[in-house]
This record gives structure tokens, C-alpha cells and sequence, in this order.
């Protein structure tokens, strides 16, 4: 554009049949420029040079949380409901509930325990649907018995609701949220899409191109993949278990699902004992609770054999690891690497929950963490390096990591383990203690500021068993963690030998990378897996 402008204006010059004036310096003004007005008495008292622009302002009142302890009641058929109310807007939440975590039993030998009056199974053997349970939640919405999918769409719409289903890892579910005066429309249609899903054929066929479609493109995004292969090494090398998949499936799985599946899934979450509702917002409980008998008395009863509780609880259990420990998922031409530091974790019942949250901000949870301060700031080989426990029901789950420049794969690596032993075995500072408790408390207020939040937080205590007062009396139970505390719970939850290191990226220049680096005193024995987790050729290395 520079250049056509002084062609144009050369040719305007030639056309005028002269030379272009020379250029000299430009004269000063002649006379003074006009001022401006005067600066207000507030003005100049801002622009003044005082001393407090040498001090840092003082920080401000600290902050006050007031969290919130759910009112429980029970419905005569036994469900549990946990109501927070809260009135500053016309607007409730509702949460249908289920604590399944998706795992179906074969029991041959069942007998009846006059005690606990409940049939337990003494020879059981775990079938697994993988990717069933999520399949069935997204159906959920797709026909009822009055309803196909498109009219209800239109009956949510029509009351201004936001409206869902979901299944992870120990729930699944279905939800609302209405203004308060669309409350008794907003529950017919709960109940209508969590009692009477019809699962209809074409919508099962829409689905499920759908959803292969996005489990095929899980080979394009590196924390999928990784993902595929922490789930791969951490639990099904030792464990047959839901774990061990991908809530979605891999493609194989997905096109191995039949409508009768799905239907299995939804009937053995949704039923007495195994579904509680989670309620915030504009509503009182003598309000409420003729709403929900009205519409949800006649819940499914459980059938006779099935689920966690038959077996008493069954949890997971820690094998001895297999021989390799490292995996590596090869996306050629990939100019970062996704690392993950896998191991099994603690489950959600674990008394140490709360030690292990503040060791993991200090760890890797939070921006100002050590891993991310190590690996972001000190070396620059990422935008953000986390770590995380998921603790779940049977088990739980431990990862670190997070996406590096490919040629620096090699160098995190040894990084993370240097992060890892020294959580170990060098204490905390109070500094760091302190930091990570507020870190986790003044992120409280952030996440409750809607009904919605509100009723997620809640689901919590019934998941899990946790007690109505639990985040109430969370500050308190923080405040006494000490520094033994953390180091404890370091040393007895990230045993370093247990650990399995994720590779997903180019294969041709991540190997190499590999060579030096030395596990629990050994080279590395690496396997290939393929994007949804399945070994490839055993042992590349």
C-alpha cells in the first residue's frame, strides 16, 4: 500500500511538470498555543507527588464464607432430598441424582441375609458395557412416553428451562433449572424424562453416528488419547473394570452397543436406595416436598441382585504393577507431547481427602503450584503443568503433567520426578501451607454463586456419604492439617514405584528423549498403545 502511494503521488508530481519540493525542517509556531483549563482542586490533590504512592495499599477486610449446610429430608419411599434454599433470586435447581457408578454384576449364588435383608451374592464376576451408562444419559432426553424429542425441546423451551442429563464416573442423572413460577411444569418434565425414557430406535441411530464420530476424533486431540492411556495402564493392566474405558467408549465399543444396553444401564441406576434429589434456590421445604411425592413416589425398586452395595462395598486394591511403565502413544509430526505421571489413587472415602487436597495445590494444583512454577516459569517448556487426585468411589485416581514442547518431553520428565521426591522428602513451608488454604477456601465463594453450583457441590454428600455439615465445617478441618501432615500423606500416596509415565506425541523424537531417563532405579520399558488405549506391538523399548 506504501509503495502505490508514492507511485500515485510521483505521477501527480509529473503531471504537474515539476520537481517534488525538498523537504526541510518545520518552523515553530508563531504564536503560543492557547491553554487549557485550569485543573480542578481534586485534580491536582490526585496528581500530587504524596507519600502514600511510595506505599502498597493495605489489604482489604478478609473475606467472609458462609457456606452452606443442605436441610435433608426423606421421601416415603425412602429418597433422600437435600434442599438449599436460597431466596435472593426467583429462580430453584433440581437434581435427580443416582450414585450408580455404572458396574454390572454376574451372580450365579445368591442368598438372602435375614439381618440386613438384602440378597449378597457370594461368587460374582464383573460385566462390563463400556460406554453404556454415558450413552443412555445422553438418550434420556431423546422420547418419553408423551413426549419425542423434538416436542420436548419445545416444552423445556417453552418454560425458559435449562435442562440435562450426564453420567461420569459415579453418578448419573438428570436435571432443571426454571424460574420459581415454572417449578411445577419444570418437575412433570423431570420426572418424565427420568422415569419414562423410551430410547427409540431412529434417535439411538442419530446418536450413535454422533457419538462415534467424536470418539474417532478423540486420535486428533493429545489429552484424549492421553487420557485413553492412563485409564489403559492404571487400572485395566491389573483391574477388569469400568475404569479401565473411557466414559464414551472406544469406536469398537460404541458400535457394540445394542438399545437393550442402554436400557440396562438407565434400570439399574435410576431406582430406590440408589437416587437422591439435590435442590438450591427459591424454595422452602413445606413447598417442595408434596412437589416431589407427587411425582417421583413411584421410583423403581432395585432389582434383586446388583451394584457396590450386594457386595458390601467392594473397593479396588493396589496389585503388584506390571513390568512396563511407561506407554507412548504415537501422533507423528506432533510439535508438543502430552505427559501424564499416573497412578491409583485414594478413593473418595479416604480420611485423608482433606491433607491430600492441600499437598496437591502445593504439588501441582494451583497456578503458583511447584510443578507448574518449575516447568512454566523456571524452564519454559509449557504454558501449565497440573497435578490432581480424582477420587471416586472405588478407587481414585492420581495424574500430573500436562502438554511440553516436544523436544523438551525428555527434560519435564525428570523435572516431575525431581518434583516428586522432593514432596517427599522435604517439608513444606508454613508459607506454603497457608497459601494453599486460602487457595482453597477463597475459591469457595466462586463456586457457589449459583443455584446450579449450589446443587453440584451438593451432590457430593450424598455420592459419597459425606456428612450434611461437610462444607461447613471445612475451614476448621483445614486449619488443623500441619506440615507432618502433608509430608505423611505424600510419602504414603505417591509411591514413586507405582508410577506410570504417559508419552502422547511424535514417537520419532520422543523415544530418544527417554533413554536417560532411569524409574525406581531401571530403564524404562515402553509399550505402544493406539488413541483409545489398546496395546499395539508390546514393548517398543
Amino acid at each position: 500500500m506504501k509503495h502505490l502511494m508514492t507511485v500515485g503521488l510521483l505521477v501527480a508530481v509529473a503531471a504537474c511538470g515539476g520537481r517534488a519540493p525538498a523537504v526541510g525542517p518545520i518552523a515553530p509556531p508563531t504564536t503560543a498555543l492557547p491553554e487549557g483549563p485550569t485543573p480542578t482542586a481534586s485534580a491536582q490533590a490526585v496528581n500530587a507527588p504524596d507519600d502514600f504512592r511510595r506505599k502498597a495499599p493495605k489489604p482489604g477486610d478478609a473475606l467472609q464464607i458462609d457456606l452452606p449446610e443442605p436441610e435433608v429430608f426423606t421421601l416415603k419411599n425412602g429418597t433422600k432430598v437435600y434442599l438449599i434454599e436460597r431466596h435472593d433470586l426467583p429462580i430453584v435447581s433440581v437434581r435427580l441424582v443416582s450414585r450408580h457408578d455404572g458396574v454390572k454384576w454376574d451372580c450365579p449364588k445368591v442368598e438372602y441375609d435375614p439381618q440386613r435383608k438384602v440378597q449378597r451374592a457370594s461368587i460374582c464376576v464383573e460385566r462390563l458395557t463400556p460406554g453404556a451408562r454415558s450413552f443412555a444419559a445422553a438418550m434420556l432426553e431423546q422420547g418419553t412416553k408423551t413426549y419425542n424429542a423434538l416436542q420436548l425441546s419445545d416444552a423445556f423451551e417453552s418454560i425458559g428451562a435449562q435442562h440435562g442429563a450426564w453420567a461420569d464416573w459415579d453418578s448419573m442423572g438428570a436435571f432443571i433449572k426454571v424460574t420459581r413460577d415454572q417449578l411445577d411444569k419444570g418437575l412433570d418434565l423431570l420426572a418424565e424424562v427420568a422415569l419414562h425414557p423410551t430410547f427409540p430406535k431412529a434417535e439411538f441411530d442419530r446418536l450413535r453416528t454422533r457419538r462415534l464420530a467424536g470418539v474417532r476424533a478423540e486420535k486428533d486431540s493429545l489429552p484424549a488419547m492421553g487420557s485413553n492411556a492412563v485409564a489403559h495402564s492404571v487400572f485395566r493392566n491389573n483391574y477388569r473394570h469400568s475404569y479401565g474405558h473411557s466414559l464414551g467408549g472406544s469406536p469398537a465399543e460404541v458400535e457394540a452397543l445394542g438399545i437393550n444396553d442402554l436400557r440396562d444401564a438407565y434400570r439399574a441406576a435410576i431406582v430406590q436406595g440408589e437416587v437422591a434429589f439435590l435442590v438450591a434456590g427459591d424454595i422452602r421445604r413445606q413447598e417442595l416436598h408434596p412437589m416431589l411425592e407427587q411425582r417421583f413416589s413411584k421410583l423403581p425398586r432395585r432389582e434383586p441382585v446388583g451394584g457396590p452395595d450386594v457386595l458390601g462395598g467392594l473397593s479396588l486394591r493396589l496389585r503388584t504393577p506390571a513390568v512396563s511403565k511407561a506407554v507412548i502413544v504415537d501422533k507423528s509430526g506432533a510439535t508438543q507431547s502430552y505427559v501424564a505421571f499416573a497412578l491409583l489413587g485414594p478413593s473418595a472415602h479416604t480420611h485423608d481427602r482433606d491433607v491430600l487436597a492441600l499437598m496437591n495445590v502445593i504439588l501441582g494444583g494451583s497456578f503458583s503450584s511447584r510443578v507448574n512454577m518449575n516447568l512454566r516459569e523456571k524452564h519454559a517448556y509449557t504454558y501449565g503443568a497440573r497435578s490432581r487426585f480424582a477420587m471416586r468411589q472405588r478407587s481414585g485416581l492420581f495424574t500430573i503433567g500436562g502438554n511440553f514442547f516436544a523436544d523438551k518431553t525428555g527434560a519435564a520428565i525428570q523435572e516431575i520426578l525431581t518434583e516428586f521426591d522432593k514432596i517427599q522428602e522435604e517439608p513444606v513451608t508454613e508459607e506454603e501451607l497457608r497459601d494453599a488454604r486460602e487457595s482453597i477456601l477463597l475459591a469457595l465463594p466462586g463456586r457457589m454463586e449459583s443455584v446450579m453450583e449450589l446443587g453440584s457441590m451438593a451432590a457430593d454428600l450424598f455420592i459419597y456419604g459425606y456428612k450434611a455439615d461437610e462444607l461447613r465445617t471445612l475451614p476448621e478441618r483445614l486449619a488443623k492439617v500441619t506440615i507432618a501432615d502433608v509430608q505423611r500423606v505424600a510419602k504414603a500416596h505417591l509411591a514413586k514405584e507405582d508410577l506410570y509415565i504417559v508419552v502422547v506425541g511424535d514417537k520419532a523424537k520422543v523415544l530418544p528423549q527417554l533413554e536417560p531417563v532411569e524409574h525406581h532405579g531401571n530403564r524404562l520399558h515402553v509399550t505402544e498403545l493406539d488413541p483409545w488405549g489398546e496395546p499395539l506391538k508390546g514393548t517398543v523399548k
